[in-house]
């Protein structure tokens, strides 16, 4: 976006089947622009979120098959259970501000200390 649009139109860019990206999520502008000029309106857009910590995707669209939203990284992947909790780790219920968590995660380490000491307790 930062440079012409003709330094990717000027390729053959129609293998292209889907386009993901990774790291900080993208603003709802970056995301038409790859769905626009550089899928031409024929490729799948797959936003992601996660961390290295969770060891891969917690929130992404199925590439083709999850309707998609820019600016969004749309539902949680299959196992997941995000919430919201506050400061004290009370959950929200509807819209809320605070700490994004997954119950799968929470319960694995948290709850099970066989987990959580191998990883997290400092030697």
């Amino acid at each position: 976006m930062a440079f012409p649009d003709e330094l990717v139109t000027s390729h053959n860019c129609s293998t292209l089947k889907v386009i993901g990206t990774v790291g900080e999520p993208i603003n709802p502008s970056a995301w038409l622009w790859l769905y626009n000029v550089v899928g031409k309106k024929n490729c799948a857009i797959v936003d992601t979120y996660w961390q290295t910590e969770t060891g891969g995707h917690i929130i992404a669209p199925m590439a083709g098959a999850t309707p998609t939203k820019p600016g969004s990284a749309t539902l949680p992947a299959f196992g997941i259970v995000p919430q919201i909790v506050d400061s004290e780790g009370s959950v929200f219920e509807g819209p809320g501000e605070g700490n994004l968590i997954s119950e799968i995660i929470k319960f694995c380490l948290w709850e099970k200390r066989q987990y959580f000491t191998p990883f997290f307790k400092a030697t």
